[in-house]
């Protein structure tokens, strides 16, 4: 049977008590600063998070703003870019118009001296042919009836 011996009993709880303040001072100790800083760790982990969170969601709106402001840009110069183009286009046209009415210009002023260049030699003709006729007249020796018979035919042929 057991017996209970009371000197053995304060041995081992006294041998107990000293086992747990060397584990309570070398492992509890420790391990629990371990915990504790893992713990807070953990915690700033998580505030680091949250704030990353926070910060991605502040930078996405300003993302999204700077896209938007961007895309305003790009109308605004496909807007200027149309403008220019059409103006551009005006002002060709408008040279082109310029440029067709200086030649027009041009080309009447060449008819109106061709004219005048035929008109004088037309005058020129007219006078070889008035002195031919006078000449003739004179070697025919005609009466005045002849005559202004001879220079009715010669205004009707200048007309034709």
């Amino acid at each position: 049977m057991m017996t209970f011996d009371l000197p053995q009993f304060f041995a081992t709880f006294g041998t107990f008590l000293v086992a747990l303040l060397v584990l309570r001072q070398f492992l509890y100790k420790p391990l629990i600063a371990m915990i504790e800083e893992r713990q807070a760790n953990l915690h700033d982990d998580l505030q680091s998070a949250k704030k990353n969170k926070e910060d991605m969601e502040k930078l996405k709106i300003e993302h999204d703003r700077h896209l938007r402001e961007a895309e305003k840009k790009i109308q605004e110069m496909m807007r200027q870019a149309t403008q220019s183009a059409e103006q551009a286009r005006g002002e060709i046209m408008d040279g082109a118009r310029q440029e067709a009415k200086t030649l027009s210009e041009k080309t009447q002023q060449q008819l109106i001296e061709e004219r005048e260049k035929m008109m004088k030699s037309l005058r020129e003709e007219v006078i070889t042919l008035s002195i031919q006729v006078a000449e003739r007249v004179v070697k025919r020796n005609m009466d005045k009836e002849a005559q202004a018979e001879l220079a009715k035919r010669f205004v009707k042929e200048l007309a034709k």
